[in-house]
């Protein structure tokens, strides 16, 4: 059996898509959680008219706490052999579970990544179908992987809840699914990647990021970066960091162009931030990657916040 974990918060747009493509599943061995997560629409109703028509679909309700929360509250309640996570807004292609559950045996692997397909056509694919046939040969061949962003969400993959022994961590809200994906491949011997798209999802507005401009993102920035390293061991090069500086550049431009902080509350976060970043110890003027965001890097790391703003904000 796969438990399929849907984390429910003020979802009523789209939740009768995705709970309508995992119930209709070419594979129906199905434990579907519904966690829902102190929602205050119409959400809760819904998957509980869902769950009278279907035994397979349990209906879990807790005060919100955020989808890290709620995920390990589905993980708990867990009894599949097999787990898999779905956002509300995004949903299964028909053969997922099939298709995952089978590449899992033929392969004799741990975790199966699929492609993902996104609104107007966009997808997320290896170029090929790739499978390692040990840890050391995955790790050998991280930062490529890093790059595709296919190790990044948890919803394209499929886990073996035996391997499962860390939860999600629920002090960070930006790169979660990462750092639980990473801990998990830690666990596994054998993996595999599809180029088969077998996940819709439903691309985020990039206005949602503007709306956190706080320390805490920074903070999270910094905890992604150490697990990478940490789960790199001895494969660690200047392009590892890639993942780091980009997210790093684009969100410090957030805090920039926010207008709603001042430039004193800004340059409180950035004194606070820079105090144990990794950033301190990177050659910046030697980084792979545009001008602007060298500059950028320099001015943060000698802590030249006036330039920094000029920069940003010209």
């Amino acid at each position: 059996m796969i438990s399929i974990i849907i984390p429910v918060y003020n979802a009523e747009k789209y939740i009768k898509r995705c709970v309508s493509s995992v119930i209709d599943q070419s594979y129906d061995k199905l434990e579907i959680l519904l966690v829902n997560d102190g929602s205050t629409d119409n959400s809760l109703n819904i998957c509980e008219a869902f769950a009278t028509k279907d035994n397979r679909i349990k209906v879990i309700s807790q005060d919100n706490g955020g989808v890290s929360k709620a995920r390990n509250t589905g993980l708990r309640l867990a009894k599949g052999e097999y787990v898999m996570f779905l956002d509300s807004d995004d949903y299964m292609l028909p053969d997922m579970c099939k298709t995952m559950l089978d590449v899992l045996y033929s392969k004799q692997a741990d975790c199966v990544i699929c492609g993902i397909q996104e609104p107007e056509g966009g997808l997320w694919c290896p170029q090929k179908n790739i499978d390692y046939s040990t840890l050391a040969d995955f790790k050998r061949d991280l930062i490529y992987q890093l790059n595709t962003e296919l190790l990044s969400p948890c919803w394209n993959k499929i886990f073996k809840r035996q391997l499962i022994t860390n939860l999600f961590n629920e002090e960070i809200s930006f790169g979660e699914d990462l750092i639980f994906d990473l801990e998990y491949l830690n666990n596994c011997s054998r993996l595999s990647f599809i180029t088969t798209p077998l996940v819709y999802h439903e691309k985020q507005v990039a206005g949602s990021l503007v709306t956190k401009t706080g320390l805490q993102r920074l903070m999270d920035i910094e905890k992604i970066h150490q697990v990478i390293m940490q789960f790199a061991e001895e494969n660690i090069s200047q392009d590892l960091h890639k993942k780091y500086i980009r997210d790093l550049t684009v969100y410090i431009r957030f805090i920039f162009l926010d207008k709603r902080n001042t430039f004193s509350d800004k340059k409180k976060i950035l004194k606070k931030w820079i105090q144990g970043a990794y950033l301190n110890y990177m050659p910046v003027m030697n980084i792979k990657t545009c001008l602007s965001n060298r500059l950028l890097l320099l001015f943060l790391k000698y802590r030249c916040w006036s330039l920094a703003n000029i920069l940003v904000n010209r």
